[in-house]
């Protein structure tokens, strides 16, 4: 979970995709933001000593931009999947949830969720995310457990009632659309 990038900043989330090897990235936004530091579609951007591209081919699904994003330098090249979803819809979100969920089969992937705050979007995203892994998994699923994995990581995540109540929501939601019954 990372904070989107300011201007003078944007070097720095190029060079954690690198470094960390990141396979996936996922970038909340509200419906009218744009995010000047990603290239539009078939574009691309140069933040030295690294140039972003961004390929013309994608997928667009409930409001979520999908497409595959090049990050190279002199020496490496990184390619990864990106996710666009606009924050403020609740089908966006669960969408973005399944598409990560599907693109995630190998063991060893990596992947960074970034909003611009770095706690409040991207801790509901990454608690429906763990959420619905573990219900895949296990069949069941605790969220409170599921926040306070994440709060040891990161205290700002899930302070307030209505995010405790948009992940209640939000895997209610989920569930009753794949027609699974689940205790929460």
């Amino acid at each position: 979970m990372t904070q989107a990038p300011l201007s003078d900043t944007e070097v720095d989330v190029w060079r954690l995709c690198m470094d960390h090897e990141i396979d996936a990235m996922v970038v909340l936004h509200q419906l009218d933001e744009e995010n000047k530091w990603l290239p539009g579609r078939g574009s691309s951007l140069s933040c030295p000593p690294f140039t972003v591209t961004i390929g013309n081919t994608g997928s667009r699904l409930d409001d979520v931009n999908q497409d595959r994003l090049v990050i190279s330098n002199n020496e490496q090249t990184r390619r990864m999947d990106i996710y666009q979803v606009p924050f403020e819809s609740d089908t966006s979100v669960l969408k973005g949830v399944e598409l990560l969920l599907e693109t995630e089969k190998n063991p060893t992937f990596t992947f960074v969720v970034i909003s611009k705050d770095s706690a409040g979007p991207t801790g509901i995203f990454c608690v429906l995310h763990n959420a619905l892994q573990q219900l895949r998994i296990d069949g069941e699923v605790d969220i409170f457990t599921t926040v306070r994995q994440l709060q040891i990581r990161r205290t700002e995540v899930i302070t307030k009632l209505e995010e405790y109540k948009r992940c209640y929501q939000l895997v209610s939601q989920s569930t009753a659309a794949e027609g699974i019954y689940a205790n929460m």
